[in-house]
């Protein structure tokens, strides 16, 4: 059995370049904005990943096989797509890689036919820690400007230049539009191939400019100003064909590569070796029962050394830190002759100077080229005008700086509207864990007459649940973290809103059927109230399981009120069943607190759920922490400050009629129950007279 591996390039139109026959496929696609040496970089090195997979022998009946295609705009991808699910109906189609992502309806077509497609991780990390390393090397550590595609780049700027106490002066986030820098000073840029052809042509460049360029496609730059330093991958030598390269490039895009290739690999595997018995076909039974993984895997370099079995070769993946010089004033003297040069035209070259290995962050010199003793003036002897004047200091946490915990590529978001949720959900929560020790002392003190204790000890978890389903939605993260933070935000809003409702119906229930005969002192059994709630509870985590695939996806439109839609089942069932039990006594007359709380709750729902279906997107996380909050607030204040109260109140009760002697007599409360009703007969019996009541009353 063999695993094909399909390369889509988007070219001219859609033409087979490479390929190897095999039972398992895999689609790759390219985009044609790449420059040819970085087309070829990344083919050689998937067409290298797929052969080494064969020559490990992870399993000794699936080898990978190579397709490589070229195609061009969104007609080509549909048909090379189909052409590959229609040739390979008798094998298996396991799905497509890209660099960037598929279009949005190539990718729904693709999931129409039922075939994965991953995206390459990009390592911006290693990048911008090179060009924090090159800076450090310079002794560029003052007045620094950056130029970055997004924000998260630029926090991970900041991040890194705050270690090393670097000062950044300026930054834009480029949005197309052209800005004038200083390129006197330190200037680092980031960004694809198609930022900085139209951002260098802008500047003036001096014979003194300080100019790094980072490329975070890995492409190549056209016109860098001379004098500046552009750090780069290793790319393959134009004379190499697509034919099975008999040993590995060096180069960390093929980190990039592996990624979904060893994902795609592992997958398959792990299914034959779980699922699939010894004496089966082993293509027959991936076709039957293998079931999608829609969730993507990050491998970090070192693990895919290792699964690759290259880890000898750690050293040599590295990036080349090229700098640009006018060719007719380079020295051509001994030592630049023996450098390797990246290209060279009529006007300039590339001199390699130094080179940065992203697993073990060392930046090292080549040929001698001089690194400068860096005196580390930046930010540690003037720190007070650092955190005043450097943007990097500016809009960070202090207190983070020197030591207290944070984590990394979580943020708190800006909007006002998460600052009072917060302060609300704070204060909810600080009122249920005052509430929880009392209750925990009058339990401890045997002060707790009505009830079990635990069903409002575990109903006041339930709503302090409630108010901390807020903290998802008041951070945000990088696309590492992305997929965590959407997971948590969809099960913070479904499973508290479902675990209250279980419990409270079920309470509910067992309360309006209880044996009418003996009244207060019927009991409900605590093992079928708890089973009961389970039950309920269960139905909303099966459907929640859905959400660990594409859980970012619920939040698009008004997918989640589907999610909710049980939820307002059970609220719906309460509003009909609460009434029953509106004049039950029992537990501190919970049931007129539940019926109170469940009709508020129901006016609350009927406000902030069409709001999150009606308005506008950046409305909808608002709407959500406030349903959060609103219900969590209306059980607090409603059932448990209320109960607190009445505790309190029967505590002292109980401790002024113990001390009467006459109200002492009754041996139980069953006695107490016998003689009230006995009492209760004769009063209203037609026949009794005044002297057998007050007989029976004197009894």
């Amino acid at each position: 059995m063999r695993l094909i591996f399909f390369v889509f390039i988007h070219c001219a139109a859609s033409t087979l370049i490479y390929k190897s026959d095999g039972d398992l496929n895999i689609g790759f696609l390219i985009e044609s904005r790449m420059n040819s040496a970085l087309q070829r970089t990344l083919i050689n090195s998937a067409i290298w990943t797929a052969d080494r997979l064969n020559n490990i022998k992870q399993n000794e009946e699936l080898e990978i096989g190579l397709a490589v295609y070229s195609v061009k705009g969104q007609e080509d991808y549909f048909s090379s797509i189909y052409e590959m699910y229609h040739d390979h109906r008798n094998r298996y189609l396991l799905g497509f890689m890209s660099t960037d992502g598929l279009p949005d309806k190539v990718d729904k077509f693709s999931r129409l036919l039922n075939v994965e497609t991953k995206t390459f991780p990009k390592f911006t990390s290693s990048l911008i820690k090179a060009a924090v390393k090159l800076l450090e090397a310079l002794n560029w550590v003052e007045n620094i400007q950056v130029v970055t595609p997004d924000q998260f780049i630029l926090r991970e700027f900041y991040r890194i230049t705050r270690k090393q106490w670097m000062c950044v002066k300026d930054f834009i986030i480029y949005d197309k539009r052209l800005y004038n820098l200083d390129t006197k000073n330190p200037l680092v840029v980031f960004g694809d191939a198609h930022l900085f052809g139209p951002l260098l042509r802008h500047l003036t460049f001096h014979n003194d400019s300080q100019v790094i360029l980072v490329p975070l496609d890995g492409s190549e730059v056209e016109d860098p100003p001379d004098g500046s330093y552009i750090i780069q991958p290793l790319y393959s030598e134009p004379s190499e064909t697509f034919y099975k390269p008999q040993k590995v490039l060096p180069t960390p895009l093929l980190f990039e590569v592996a990624n979904p290739v060893l994902t795609y690999a592992h997958e398959v595997f792990d299914f034959i070796q779980q699922s699939c018995n010894e004496t089966v076909y082993k293509l027959n039974c991936v076709r039957n029962k293998m079931e999608r993984q829609l969730y993507e895997v990050i491998l970090q370099p070192e693990r895919i050394l290792k699964e690759l079995k290259i880890e000898p070769l750690l050293n040599e993946f590295v990036y080349n830190i090229y700098r640009v010089e006018n060719i007719s004033s380079a020295k051509l003297d001994a030592n630049i002759s023996e450098v390797a040069h990246l290209k060279q035209t009529a006007f300039q070259n590339y001199v390699k100077t130094f080179t940065y290995n992203p697993i073990d962050g060392n930046l090292s010199s080549h040929d001698g080229f001089p690194i400068e003793n860096s005196t580390k003036a930046g930010c540690t002897k003037e720190f007070e005008r650092c955190v005043l004047e450097c943007e990097n200091f500016k809009s960070f946490d202090l207190n983070k700086f020197f030591g207290y915990p944070s984590f990394n590529g979580l943020t708190l978001r800006p909007e006002p509207w998460v600052y009072a949720f917060i302060a609300l959900s704070a204060l909810g929560v600080l009122f249920c864990l005052s509430i929880f020790c009392f209750i925990t002392v009058k339990l401890c003190q045997k002060q707790v007459l009505e009830g079990n204790p635990f069903l409002t000890m575990f109903l006041l978890a339930c709503t302090s649940f409630m108010f901390c389903g807020v903290i998802p939605f008041a951070i945000e993260g990088d696309k590492f973290s992305r997929y965590s933070i959407y997971l948590g935000r969809a099960l913070c809003v479904t499973l508290p809103y479902s675990m209250t409702f279980s419990l409270l119906l079920a309470r509910t229930i067992l309360l309006a059927t209880v044996s009418k005969e003996v009244g207060f002192m019927s009991h409900v059994a605590g093992s079928v109230q708890s089973f009961l709630t389970l039950f309920i509870f269960a139905v909303q985590c099966a459907l929640s399981l859905q959400l660990r695939i594409d859980c970012e996806d619920v939040f698009r439109g008004n997918l989640l009120l589907y999610l909710l839609s049980y939820n307002v089942i059970l609220l719906i069932l309460l509003i009909f069943t609460t009434p029953l039990v509106l004049k039950s006594q029992r537990n501190y007359k919970e049931g007129k607190y539940i019926t109170i709380a469940i009709m508020l709750i129901a006016v609350c729902w009927s406000f902030w759920l069409p709001g999150y279906a009606v308005f506008d997107d950046h409305w909808k996380d608002p709407m959500l922490c406030l349903g959060l909050v609103t219900t969590a607030g209306i059980l607090l204040g409603v059932i448990f400050i209320p109960r607190t109260y009445l505790m309190t109140v029967s505590a002292a009760r109980e401790r002024f009629t113990s001390a009467l002697p006459s109200l002492a007599t009754a041996t139980s409360a069953m006695d107490i129950y016998r003689a009230s009703t006995q009492i209760g007969r004769n009063i209203c019996s037609p026949f009794s007279s005044r002297s057998t009541i007050a007989s029976t009353w004197q009894q």
